[in-house]
């Protein structure tokens, strides 16, 4: 039976954490952190956050993990781009600069837990798919076991449309349990959002803790989370020197 081993802390933060003092989040201890880049509104339009470009770049600056995060708002109005292609600019600048300082990255994650609409949700994770012309084995999926149950493991059919996709990650939102949820149709989850009233040095207010983790069967050694694309693999002795410290 599998079970879970946590590897590395960190937290996820938007545009409600304001201007964050990435210096003095280091310090905490925090390893690794998803950020904010963009939102849907109702319409399916998108919009760059605030502060998501510069907080990715200063994070980086303080040698801690990053991956961006898309908040997203299933719509009827989707089409091509809607304002997609700026926030990807920003994400590749994010990465490309992690690249060049030999940080490790996270999977680009899609943050899904909101249906207005009340609209097929597969069918949504297909279209953002083809609109990242991201492999899908190279993305997360952000959710809840509430919103997950409700709006996509209702049918068998819909959990095999999701296995179909093929998302490579997932990262669950569950507090006060003791290991993470599986959610239908995704793999065991790599992150876990342990509390969203989490308190951290640098930052003005609460923000979601995080852990990265591996599900471990047996006598296994833990690996570091997986990565997004191959440039990654150069930065892998970083996060096994990582788990090398915790683990002593």
């Amino acid at each position: 039976m599998a079970s879970w081993v946590e590897l590395i802390h960190g937290i996820d933060v938007s545009d409600d954490q304001g201007n964050i003092d990435w210096a003095s989040v280091a310090r905490s201890g925090v390893q690794a952190a998803y950020i904010q880049l963009g939102y849907q509104d109702l319409a399916g339009q998108w919009h760059r956050t605030r502060f998501g470009l510069s907080n990715g770049m200063r994070a980086l600056a303080e040698r801690i993990r990053v991956g961006v995060y898309l908040f997203c708002m299933p719509s009827k109005a989707e089409g091509p781009d809607k304002g997609l292609s700026g926030i990807l600019h920003d994400r590749d600048s994010i990465y490309e600069r992690a690249d060049i300082q030999k940080i490790a990255i996270l999977p680009l994650a899609l943050d899904i837990e909101v249906n207005p609409h009340n609209l097929d949700v597969p069918a949504y994770l297909e279209y953002m798919v083809r609109e990242l012309e991201t492999p899908a084995h190279n993305l997360a999926v952000y959710s809840s076991p509430g919103f997950w149950s409700a709006h996509v493991a209702r049918t068998k059919l819909h959990v095999q449309r999701i296995e179909d996709i093929g998302i490579g990650h997932a990262w669950v939102a569950a507090w006060g349990v003791p290991e993470p949820p599986i959610l239908a149709g995704l793999p065991r989850p790599f992150c876990w959002q342990i509390s969203s009233r989490g308190r951290v040095r640098g930052i003005d207010g609460p923000v979601d803790l995080d852990v990265w983790g591996k599900w471990e069967t047996g006598t296994q050694t833990p690996e570091a989370p997986p990565a997004q694309d191959p440039r990654i693999a150069k930065a892998l002795p970083l996060l096994k020197e990582a788990v090398g410290i915790l683990q002593g």
